[in-house]
């Protein structure tokens, strides 16, 4: 990630009180009102337009990266992906019977079970922790608008927005730290992962682009068939479907 830790972690306290501002208001006039203040030159506006920028295009490389791995032909890992994404609350259901892995087709004893395109999956277990990750970053605004739902839940109904607002961050100052840490492993965790296979990945085409270039005048045009062979390399699927951990 571009942000340091602290950085990130004092940006994901703000981000924690804008979706629970956006909560428990009206979304929609409450954007318009930050927005407009933004532009108004307001201070602690333009600072949460930056900060829901920052979250938005963190979630944003998270799908590039995953739709750069289905444009090389990955279906495997992409399939995966979406079907951690998919599921609608954690924990994983877990199953101790022989399967297969649908990330790397081995046999395992103990798996993840996955749902997507009404088709059943298998993750071996060892994925599990990054299979939360992915899971987590991909459902920020789930949490967090379950969180503020709860909070109200126990909250007295009388009490005005900025009374309930600074309850909230009362509450925070408790357990914030916790998830800002969580949210900060998450995104990390996924990002570090799919750097580490795009890396794999690289590498792999350029043992093809050398094993094909046998003379330095043909390098340029042998590069170019080794790419193609790399493409319908990866394209038959016989890639070993370990993402890089």
């Amino acid at each position: 990630m571009d942000l340091s830790e602290t950085d990130f972690k004092a940006m994901t306290a703000e981000y924690l009180l804008i979706l629970a501002s956006k909560f428990v208001d009206d979304e929609n006039v409450y954007m318009k009102h930050i927005h407009r203040q933004a532009q108004l030159q307001n201070a602690d506006a333009m600072k949460q337009v930056a900060v829901l920028k920052h979250f938005e295009e963190l979630e944003s490389k998270v799908e590039v990266m995953i739709g750069d791995l289905e444009t090389l032909g990955y279906e495997r890992i992409v399939n995966v992906c979406r079907a951690i994404q998919s599921i609608p609350a954690l924990p994983f259901p877990i199953t101790q019977q022989w399967s297969i892995c649908s990330l790397t087709g081995v046999n395992t004893n103990k798996s993840v079970i996955l749902e997507f395109n009404g088709q059943r999956m298998h993750l071996d277990e060892f994925y599990a922790p990054f299979a939360s990750m992915l899971w987590l970053v991909s459902h920020i605004q789930d949490m967090e608008y379950n969180r503020m739902s709860e909070f109200l839940a126990r909250s007295d109904p009388n009490m005005s927005i900025s009374e309930t607002m600074q309850k909230y961050k009362e509450e925070l100052s408790v357990c914030g730290e916790a998830i800002q840490n969580l949210y900060y492993t998450a995104f990390k965790t996924v990002l570090d992962v799919f750097e580490r296979t795009n890396v794999e990945i690289h590498e792999k085409s350029q043992l093809l682009v050398c094993s094909h270039a046998t003379d330095a005048k043909d390098t340029k045009e042998n590069e170019s068939k080794a790419r193609e062979l790399f493409r319908q390399y990866e394209a038959s699927q016989r890639f070993d479907g370990k993402l890089g951990w």
